[in-house]
């Protein structure tokens, strides 16, 4: 794990999550799904550096995963 900050896209879906991750100009680290799962997302968001900011997509169920997400990693 990096500890340089990263800024952190969620796309939400019902079985998946679309994780984009850019550095602090801009660049895109990576951009891609992960299954729906907390703990995986969380671990590849860290894997990438020290999350900064979490913008989330807002719509059905995304609110019940961002709470899960920062309970678990504040």
């Amino acid at each position: 794990m990096s500890i340089l900050p990263v800024y952190v896209g969620l796309d939400y879906h019902e079985d998946w999550i679309r994780v984009c991750i850019v550095d602090e100009e801009g660049r895109e680290l990576v951009n891609r799904d992960r299954p729906n799962d907390v703990e995986m997302v969380a671990e590849f968001i860290w894997g990438h550096g020290t999350p900064d900011s979490v913008a989330l997509e807002a719509c059905g169920g995304s609110a019940s995963f961002a709470h899960a997400l920062a309970q678990a990693y504040p």
